[in-house]
């Protein structure tokens, strides 16, 4: 049977937190708390802690994102937002959040999503990453094109293996992989994902693959159109790939 995960819905709207906890009805997902956002710090003495937070945010409530990983540094956190926008994603991942997703998502969706954040992944919607850069370019070039312009570039503080192993993190490889990508062990690219972090001045994988792709697209130069052409065209959805869940698609 699959471990049960402790899971609490905040939302300032009753129906939409009803609605929610109906949804994962029948999933390993167990909503143990259900309260509107200012009801965050009445946490019961002796209530296990939530694994997992899912919390509806807007413009204005974006910042409970951040009260929740103060108080609960070890849960992850899901951002379900009223309205799509990259402002709004990119403010609730600095703040903590690992999982960003809009109210159109289905259930199945949902819960797909929900089962790759507690793998360690992290779930955004593709159409939403896609606007993260007006270049829409592979990772390893947006590197690549960065460490090439290394006087005064962001990326000068970081060392070859770390900027490589970035690369893995911006197509939300897990340590496993990358070690097997780049042959060397798996405690070794733990040590510098601490390093990048750390250098970085984030809190997680998920911003420093963000952090990347935003500082990356600022420092590309002009290559030739023959080169440009073999290049992929797309950007990656930043969702981890363990062996055990899929990432989902969202609409």
């Amino acid at each position: 049977m699959s471990e049960l995960i402790e899971t609490a819905v905040l939302s300032d709207n009753a129906l939409l937190r009803e609605g929610i906890t109906q949804l994962l009805n029948g999933a390993r997902f167990r909503v143990s708390q259900r309260s509107a956002s200012l009801d965050l710090h009445r946490h019961e003495h002796g209530q296990k802690s939530p694994d997992l937070f899912i919390v509806v945010i807007d413009d204005m409530s974006c910042s409970i994102v951040g009260d929740i990983k103060r108080q609960f540094k070890s849960a992850k956190i899901v951002a379900l937002a009223l309205r799509g926008s990259r402002e709004l994603m990119h403010r609730a991942v600095q703040l903590g959040a690992v999982g960003y997703l809009v109210e159109s998502v289905s259930a199945h969706d949902l819960i797909m999503s929900l089962e790759v954040v507690i793998a360690n992944g992290a779930v955004f919607p593709p159409e939403l990453l896609s606007q993260l850069s007006e270049v829409a370019v592979a990772p390893q070039r947006l590197l690549q094109g960065a460490q090439r312009r290394a006087d005064g570039s962001p990326f000068s503080g970081l060392s070859g293996r770390e900027v490589s192993i970035l690369e893995g993190l911006m197509l939300g490889e897990s340590n496993k992989v990358i070690a097997r990508k780049l042959e060397i062990a798996e405690a070794t690219v733990k040590v510098h994902v601490k390093a990048i972090l750390r250098k970085l001045r984030v809190r997680n994988r998920t911003q420093a693959a963000m952090w990347a792709m935003q500082n990356a697209a600022n420092q590309i130069p002009v290559v030739a159109e023959d080169d440009a052409a073999d290049e992929e065209k797309t950007l990656p959805m930043i969702a981890a790939r363990p062996e055990a869940a899929a990432s989902p698609r969202l609409s």
